[in-house]
């Protein structure tokens, strides 16, 4: 039996991670396993294995082993990993001592599972196969199971039957055949299986004969192979395929790429189309830069409430490889001189699709005209409440390649256009961003082609006033602090800083992510502060310089409940079917202390910077502020879209009590409950409780248990590709939190979801669709000053943002469209707004306020 120093293991594996770690620069700063929950539902043994896997014993240990039951096979060697499809008692020990538990799903073999029942000895796990008559899965699921058992694949009196070995898939191409017909079918244990009887000997001959030869044992049937998946990075048992999975990576802004996360073009037929509210008129803003309204009637006499919402898109350029002809800005709607303008429209601020801000990229050699690298493939802006610090940019991420780092950048609106950027390590291709409600934090789902793994990237935002820099000057832009850049608190969001802190490691079955969202439970507007003449003033200006006024930020003080404490981030992966949830406590917990904790402390965030030895500092070097995973859950489709609660927390009914009226009355009425919605391809809608994570103004301590799937709408589509916030809604309330609207893009259709006051149940309210458009996201504009009611489609197919009004205009004065009903759309289901014309296939688009 071979002894172990675990002394000398730990020292050499401490010496290791020490020779891993990097930093400095713009760069990843280093990347580590992230720490797993206690309660975590998945384990982290690296890959699968079976019992015809594991390396053959010593002949000591092979007889040791059988002190058990001849009935138990071992699964797996000390610190190896196997999974289970069922619930299962598993041995783990060696000689005569041992310790049992009842499992299922990723296990693995070690002491952080079992304990230790007998120590610096090897130890091993066993199990018995699968008893006659257990579900392994039902069609169309994978299952695994650790030992040659018999699988039965059918259902009521039609079975076929295949002896399996490891992973398999419960479908009709794995098994052959399809022995029920137009039946939902499942996946049934029929017991070990049972080794063939050895052939006997021929009878001797009259004559003397030699004696028979010794009958062999049969040679055990190879496991079939896994079916690849054309199209995607799996196969039929739901492993990684090495080649799919580094060629799509690489490929996200084009036609493949598109397809594998977006699903086929729309196709359907039949359906309806819109009548179009056409240009009545145009404002003139100089030669040659007319913009079109289609209600109302210029008045220059009247007070004008002007509001403008711009918006950004990007796409698969139509012709060529250039970030050029693959990304733009433009304005979505906007009230002006007593006119209403729906069309999406070129700013006429500045009369190029292109953001003027790209020009500066190009110049510092960020990004590159000409790269396909630098192709964008990722696009998120913040969907909370108007004009709060996640709404002011977008961020974009480019493609980036095997030679090439992907970058991460800012496109803004017009008076909010600071430019910031930072590179991924090389080999890390993002998939989504979601950024932090009060600007603090941007997180990014990266393919990690190198390693095969997937990961969070952790990106720390810092914001300034417009045209400002981290070495001043400062001035009052929208409240914000007038001393310096604090990066990770909250801030309004015009970014001028930011820096990857390291790299989040997912749990082994979410190599894949590609979709990603946050929340923090902190409704913006809590920053806003009312000064003593009854004007309006923010937190961050009225705690400047923040060094002299912790006081007021700490319990107890005047602000304390006016930023985030925790959160969760929400990450899926549409391959693997897997649903990750991430507590991002520990991230704010210890940022908040480093700025509030000490004046010592408080002074080392002053020395901000993109070196290792700067603020922020980097996770390897700060492993207290990691975020952690809480829960792993595998759903039997392929979600591909996640959304958030924006402002509800985990707020105790004391806390509710203590607000002011008539806040007080709504919350005791309106209980708030943190959720996340999960869409899945098929249109389902999963609906998580997020519990105490999401903290609110103070914090709470959560448990795994509370993460839990609390209903499910059903009916949403046949391809959903999105989810976004319904940020208005006619005759609704708090819409942020208790609606929500979905692309269906095979169906050309988007619609909204009402959810029940206990977000345990919702509803499809309503739908739209039209013929014009092929819908990869649908967004809407924000409803500021003017209640425009607007949808924008990015219109793959037709290369176009297409606009649409679903409910009445009101204005903000009486001049015209002043109440509900006086301006309805021209259909009763809405009308058609018109649209922009684009050189790419866009299949992303946020909009929002001018600030």
């Amino acid at each position: 039996m071979k002894n172990i120093n675990k002394s000398a293991l730990l020292l050499f594996v401490a010496a290791g991670a020490l020779a891993g770690c990097g930093g400095g620069g713009s760069g990843s700063g280093g990347s580590f396993a992230l720490p797993q929950s206690a309660d975590a539902s998945t384990a982290s043994p690296a890959a699968t294995t079976t019992a015809s896997a594991v390396e053959p014993a010593a002949d000591k240990e092979a007889a040791l082993g059988k002190l058990l039951d001849a009935s138990w096979v071992k699964v797996a060697n000390e610190d190896q990993g196997f999974n289970l499809a069922a619930p299962t008692v598993v041995q783990y020990g060696a000689n005569s001592t041992w310790t049992s538990k009842q499992l299922s799903g990723a296990v693995a073999c070690n002491n952080a599972t079992f304990g230790d029942p007998l120590p610096f000895v090897a130890k091993a796990c066993y199990v018995q196969p699968a008893a006659a008559g257990t579900l392994l899965a039902t069609e169309g699921a994978s299952f695994t199971v650790a030992v040659a058992t018999l699988v039965k694949y059918g259902a009521d009196t039609r079975w076929v039957t295949k002896e399996v070995i490891g992973s398999a898939a419960c479908t009709n191409t794995f098994f052959g055949k399809d022995p029920a017909v137009m039946t939902v079918k499942s996946c049934i244990s029929a017991g070990p299986a049972t080794a063939a009887a050895p052939v006997p000997a021929p009878a001797p001959a009259p004559a003397p004969a030699p004696a028979p030869a010794p009958a062999l044992d049969p040679i055990p049937k190879p496991a079939p192979a896994p079916l690849p998946i054309a199209g995607d990075v799996v196969d039929s048992s739901g492993a990684i395929v090495a080649s799919a999975y580094e060629s799509i990576a690489y490929k996200f802004g084009l036609p493949e790429g598109v397809a594998y996360r977006f699903g086929p073009a729309a196709s359907k037929t039949g359906v309806g189309t819109l009548p179009l509210q056409a240009d009545v008129g145009a404002i003139n803003h100089g030669p040659g830069n007319d913009l079109y309204y289609q209600l109302g009637a210029e008045n220059n006499a009247a007070y004008n409430y002007y509001v403008s919402i711009h918006g950004a898109a990007i796409g698969t350029p139509a012709s060529g490889s250039s970030l050029s002809n693959a990304l733009g800005w433009f304005q979505t709607q906007a009230t002006d001189r007593v006119t209403f303008m729906q069309r999406p429209q070129l700013l006429w601020q500045d009369r190029r699709l292109l953001p003027s801000a790209i020009d500066q990229y190009y110049a510092s050699g960020v990004l590159s005209p000409n790269d396909p690298a630098d192709l964008p493939i990722v696009e998120d802006r913040g969907e909370n409440a108007a004009d709060s610090p996640s709404t002011r940019l977008s961020l974009i991420a480019t493609q980036g390649s095997p030679t090439k780092a992907a970058t991460i950048f800012t496109v803004g609106t017009y008076t909010a256009q600071n430019r910031a950027s930072v590179k991924l390590a090389l080999g890390k291709v993002p998939t989504a961003i979601s950024v932090t409600g009060g600007g603090e934090f941007a997180f990014v789902t990266v393919w990690d082609t190198l390693n095969r793994k997937g990961q969070v990237a952790v990106i720390s935002l810092g914001g300034s006033c417009q045209g400002c820099t981290l070495n001043g000057p400062k001035y009052d832009w929208w409240h914000d602090w007038m001393d310096m850049v604090h990066p990770g608190f909250f801030n309004q969001g015009n970014y001028i800083f930011m820096k990857v802190l390291g790299y989040v490691d997912l749990p082994a079955n979410m190599t894949a992510p590609t979709s990603i969202k946050v929340t923090t439970g902190m409704h913006p507007y809590a920053a806003v502060v009312y000064t003593g003449n009854g004007g309006l003033s923010g937190m961050a200006k009225e705690a400047s310089p923040m060094a002299s006024n912790r006081a007021r930020l700490l319990p107890g003080g005047e602000y304390y409940e006016k930023y985030a404490k925790g959160g969760v981030a929400v990450v899926a992966s549409k391959s693997e079917k897997t649903v990750a949830f991430l507590d991002l406590g520990p991230l704010f917990k210890y940022t908040n202390e480093m700025y509030l904790g000490s004046a010592a402390s408080n002074l080392e965030t002053q020395n901000v910077g993109l070196a290792s030895t700067q603020w922020p500092y980097l996770l390897a070097d700060r492993p207290q502020a990691t975020p952690t995973v809480i829960k792993t859950i595998t759903l039997a489709d392929k979600p591909t879209s996640v959304l958030t609660t924006s402002t509800y927390s985990h707020w105790s009914k004391d806390d509710r009590r203590r607000m002011a009226p008539p806040n007080d009355m709504y919350w005791e009425s309106n209980p708030h409950y943190p959720r996340a919605w999960v869409a899945t391809e098929n249109g389902k809608l999963h609906m998580y409780a997020l519990g105490a994570y999401v903290q609110g103004p103070k914090p709470a301590a959560g448990a795994p248990a509370e993460i839990a799937e609390v209903g499910v709408v059903t009916g949403l589509g046949s391809n959903v590709t999105h989810l976004a916030a319904a940020k208005d809604y006619p005759n609704q309330t708090d819409t942020l939190n208790t609606m929500l609207i979905f692309t269906d893009r095979a169906n050309r259709k988007w619609g909204w979801v009402k959810f029940a006051g206990d977000g345990n149940s919702g509803t499809i309210l309503r739908t739209m669709e039209d013929s014009r458009v092929d819908p990869i996201m649908v967004t809407m504009s924000d409803n500021y000053s003017t209640r425009g009611n607007i949808v924008s489609v990015a219109n793959y197919s037709g290369q176009s943002i297409d606009n649409y009004r679903f409910g009445d205009l009101v204005y903000p004065d009486t001049n015209f469209c002043s109440a509900a009903g006086a301006c309805p759309t021209l259909a009763s289901n809405g009308e058609y707004a018109g649209k922009l014309a684009l050189p790419f296939k866009p299949f992303a688009v946020h909009a929002s306020n001018v600030p």
